[in-house]
């Protein structure tokens, strides 16, 4: 895909992927320009994808993200506009089996840093988990969400997510 590996002293192992100029895509998830990685869960149960991220400004702060395909339609990931790599959960609640599970990051807007993404266990609550609308409520308003990208609104302060299980 487009994502294109920098040199970076502030990412965790000194590299970080970024979406370069020319690959900003909104409305689209873009298949083809992608990062994937297969990660090995040793214990069936619920998890949260933490990614390692840097949004530089607001044009520049959200991905699309999708474990083993699903949600159909990738799930908006957006993050705070932030000037280091910060932690962020994925807006997904997975239901993992024991095995291997591939993580898609597609790339949403261009100059959106990923140092690093990390699988760990949930506090959820409940023993089964149902997919459900694949997308970030602010508020439950969804003019809300715009906003948010467009940096004149804090995402963090008001971000519910709906569950979504992937088995």
């Amino acid at each position: 895909g487009a994502f294109t590996k920098i040199d970076d002293g502030a990412a965790s192992g000194g590299q970080a992927v970024v979406v370069p100029d020319g690959f900003n895509d909104t409305a689209n998830a873009d298949a083809t320009n992608r990062i994937e990685f297969c990660l090995t869960v040793g214990q069936a149960g619920s998890y949260t994808l933490q990614g390692w991220i840097l949004a530089p400004d607001a044009g520049s702060n959200s991905l699309f993200v999708q474990v083993d395909g699903a949600p159909a339609q990738p799930a908006k990931w957006s993050m705070p506009v932030n000037g280091s790599y910060q932690p962020l959960d994925a807006p997904l609640s997975l239901a993992l089996t024991t095995g291997q599970h591939q993580v898609t990051i597609i790339h949403r807007e261009t100059g959106t840093r990923v140092d690093k993404v990390v699988l760990q266990p949930a506090n959820v609550s409940g023993s089964s988990l149902s997919i459900t609308e694949p997308r970030v409520v602010y508020n439950g308003d969804a003019v809300l969400d715009e906003m948010v990208d467009e940096g004149l609104s804090d995402g963090l302060k008001m971000r519910l997510f709906l569950p979504i299980a992937v088995e």
